[in-house]
């Protein structure tokens, strides 16, 4: 897999504790995660990890899943693990979530692959990250992406109803 889980090996307790404060009070704007990946190893580490860091995640194998739950639930980002996907049709799933919604869209693709998906570019909200990449970098970088996304466009704005001139 293409996805490293070496720059998590375990911390000493005081060390852990404080990252797990942090990270608690930090994670608090990513309500839930889709996750699209095709690879089975890869959606059980993401899973995991994700889990173990209290990030709620939906975990599909397909794009057409991936716009099922981005529908049916309150998702706060979009990873999708580029693998054995059809690089156009990543970019037309990326393009379909950025008409519908408002959410950052991390896109995982090795080095090699990254010429295949420069229709991305055009799309609002979207971010590349190279593969191989540290479980910490995709997280850091999604929280980020959430981050930036929130600050923005406050949510109070968008539930407020349009005033009629």
């Amino acid at each position: 897999t293409m996805i490293s889980e070496t720059a998590e090996l375990p911390q000493s307790q005081a060390t852990a504790a404080v990252t797990t404060s942090a990270a608690s009070s930090h994670t608090s704007t990513l309500s839930e995660v889709c996750v699209v990946a095709a690879a089975a190893n890869d959606r059980s580490t993401l899973r995991r990890y994700l889990r173990e860091h209290q990030v709620p995640c939906r975990i599909v194998s397909d794009l057409n899943s991936g716009l099922d739950v981005i529908s049916r639930y309150r998702i706060s980002a979009v990873v999708i693990n580029t693998m054995q996907l059809v690089p156009a049709s990543v970019v037309d799933f990326a393009a379909d979530v950025a008409d519908l919604t408002d959410l950052p869209i991390l896109v995982l693709s090795a080095a090699s692959q990254q010429s295949q998906f420069a229709g991305l570019d055009a799309v609002p909200r979207v971010e590349m990250l190279e593969l191989p990449a540290s479980l910490r970098d995709i997280r850091c970088r999604l929280q980020s992406m959430c981050d930036a996304v929130e600050s923005s466009s406050p949510r109070d704005s968008t539930l407020s109803e349009p005033e009629l001139g």
